[in-house]
């Protein structure tokens, strides 16, 4: 079978660009090498790109074109679909913290805890925040903690692991407040921890994309942060009435979406040599898809901000202790000439 430069006639080659475009989608050569596509009359017309991707399909076959040059997978598509589905569950999350009495209610009681722990109004000294978490959720809980610091909260970051293995330490009892997080609420190591903080007259703050009461993690807390990375149907017609956007503006519904990955899943299932995607959506739930944490992380790291942000405005504590707190980089230099 001849290569792909077979498929160019002399008059569009002679026509190209002089330097030729290597494009991701080009398929290889019966040899494996790579072949370059080049336009008609410009290197930036898509049309005649386009035009020689389906000479190429007829060439080499449709099979083979789906094994070798996988044109049924649009990659920036994908790409386009992957990141609105992280923004839908932001969207999500910020609606229910501005209009769903549960969620708004949860995140008061999870705020004045903290208020509580790290400005005590009663004589007894300050705690400190005590993160934990495995895997992502762990590396989340780790900015989170850094977070914390520059903006001037006491924090640290605790492993559940090592904290059973003399780590526990760092915790000082009847004084820190620690804060959980776990997509499922049920991670065996965070779950392990808990009797021990409950030992140690510790409360927890569980951050969570269950309902409180739908995992040993919420069940077990004495506060719940909302983390979910969905609506419920109920959830999506209330928005709807209050004319609250669904979606993120400008970007496809959900719905839409979601069919466009169904399509491209298809799509890619036609060879049975190609690959599989890491096809991701918004509640990362799927049998048939790579559960990596994408949205869950996404809306875990979002809502910790927005929490931290929020304590420290209730605690006073401003640009002059942040600036204090960051003197390197970009960001100390922009604050220094306010500092005292």
């Amino acid at each position: 079978m001849s290569g792909r430069s077979s498929v160019i006639s002399s008059d569009s080659s002679a026509s190209a660009c002089s330097s030729p475009s290597l494009s991701p989608f080009d398929a290889s050569d019966s040899s494996g090498s790579r072949t370059s596509s080049f336009s008609g009359s410009s290197c930036s017309q898509f049309d005649d790109l386009t035009s020689l991707k389906n000479d190429a399909a007829h060439e080499f076959g449709s099979d083979e074109m789906t094994t070798i040059g996988k044109p049924r997978f649009d990659a920036l598509n994908f790409a386009a679909q992957s990141l609105h589905a992280q923004s839908l569950a932001i969207a999500h999350a910020s609606w229910r913290l501005a209009h769903h009495p549960f969620t708004r209610v949860a995140f008061a009681d999870a705020l004045s805890l903290l208020h509580d722990t790290i400005m005590p109004s009663t004589g007894r000294p300050g705690g400190k925040i005590v993160w934990t978490g495995v895997g992502k959720s762990g590396l989340i809980g780790r900015k989170l903690h850094a977070t914390a610091l520059s903006l001037g909260v006491p924090s640290c970051f605790l492993h559940p692991v090592e904290a059973l293995h003399g780590d526990l330490g760092c915790v000082t009892p009847h004084q820190d407040i620690v804060i959980a997080l776990s997509y499922s609420g049920g991670s065996p190591e965070l779950v392990a921890l808990l009797p021990h903080l409950e030992r140690r007259g510790v409360k927890t703050v569980a951050m969570c994309g269950r309902r409180q009461e739908e995992s040993d993690l919420g069940r077990a807390s004495a506060a719940w942060i909302d983390c979910r990375t969905t609506i419920s149907d109920d959830e999506e017609i209330e928005m709807e009435e209050q004319d609250m956007p669904v979606s993120t503006a400008d970007v496809l519904p959900s719905l839409i979406a979601k069919k466009q990955l169904q399509q491209s899943e298809s799509n890619w299932s036609i060879s049975a040599k190609a690959p599989r995607p890491l096809l991701v959506d918004h509640h990362e739930a799927s049998p048939t898809r790579l559960p990596a944490p994408t949205s869950s992380t996404t809306v875990a790291l979002a809502m910790g901000d927005t929490l931290l942000l929020t304590l420290a405005q209730m605690c006073d504590l401003d640009a002059v202790v942040f600036g204090r707190n960051h003197p390197g980089g970009k960001i100390g230099e922009a604050i220094a000439p306010t500092l005292v």
